[in-house]
């Protein structure tokens, strides 16, 4: 199993007959089928806002505040942070965590924050339980899978 954004180069060595990815591109031969959008958030609990972004979510802050992150394959969040405010990894703290549960239980206990999937971050988002680092901080995964076609 790997990040979606790295998944491709994998179905073109020929390593698996099948894939999930971000990547638009259908691969010469395969069959791609469009799955649908998965919105994501940039979460963290209250208190650890109050902590690290009392003033609010800005270079300096980030340069303090640890953040959750899948792991070194995942680009999501070190993207962003990269684009909109020029820090990269190695300026920041940040946490991998390469278990879809313990990655969210890391960002709900209040360990550092990151993005999470809104169909799972949902009731603790109505609850109170984790709130937006930045409200405009979103972003949509377009899904697709790849398949090789079957030679009947």
């Amino acid at each position: 199993m790997d990040d979606q954004s790295q998944t491709h180069h994998l179905l073109e060595a020929g390593r698996v007959n099948a894939c999930l990815t971000t990547q638009a591109d259908a691969m010469k031969g395969c069959v791609a089928t469009f799955l649908g959008n998965m919105r994501y958030h940039l979460l963290a609990t209250p208190q650890f806002i109050q902590k690290w972004f009392p003033q609010g979510c800005h270079r300096a802050s980030l340069r303090h505040a640890p953040a959750v992150i899948f792991n070194d394959k995942d680009r999501l969040h070190t993207d962003f942070i990269l684009q909109n405010f020029g820090l990269n990894t190695s300026q920041y703290p940040h946490h991998a965590m390469p278990s879809y549960s313990a990655f969210y239980d890391a960002i709900h206990i209040g360990l550092g924050f990151g993005w999470v999937p809104e169909i799972q971050a949902q009731s603790a988002l109505n609850s109170g339980q984790l709130i937006h680092v930045l409200e405009n901080a979103k972003f949509e995964l377009n899904g697709r899978i790849y398949n090789l076609p079957k030679n009947d």
